[in-house]
């Protein structure tokens, strides 16, 4: 498995993100991520509390960043702050959708997180362009 540090040409398991992702997911989940084969399944529950869990997706956020400051140099003027403005804009969404009205419906939650996953990842890539 390649990992996203390879193709940026920094040393396999530089970044950081991927391994958040794990540890958030089965933070939040309900006991309902299969480990293998259906049989173990993962899960902490604490999407039923909702500070708790946005706090540790804060941890989680931050503490990935800042292992990504550690790996990454600036190669541009953005390199350097983009990260972190583009992390406290996340942080921001992120307690709207926790703590505001839900959407009005299904289809309209679905085309907002599609459109926002496409938003997220353009403005990562333009952000990795700018550090090495």
């Amino acid at each position: 498995m390649c990992s996203a540090g390879t193709a940026a040409g920094r040393p396999p398991g530089s970044s950081a993100p991927p391994s958040s992702l794990i540890g958030s997911s089965i933070s939040l989940h309900r006991p309902d991520l299969p480990l293998y084969d259906d049989r173990l399944k993962l899960g902490l529950g604490l999407w039923n509390f909702p500070v708790a869990a946005s706090a540790l997706e804060i941890v989680f956020l931050f503490g990935g960043m800042y292992l990504y400051w550690l790996t990454a140099n600036p190669m541009l003027r953005g390199g350097r702050y983009g990260m972190l403005m583009f992390g406290l804009a996340m942080l921001a969404i992120q307690a709207v959708v926790f703590f505001g009205p839900p959407p009005p419906s299904a289809y309209a939650a679905a085309i907002t997180a599609l459109i926002s996953y496409f938003v997220f990842a353009g403005v990562a890539y333009g952000l990795e362009n700018k550090r090495v």
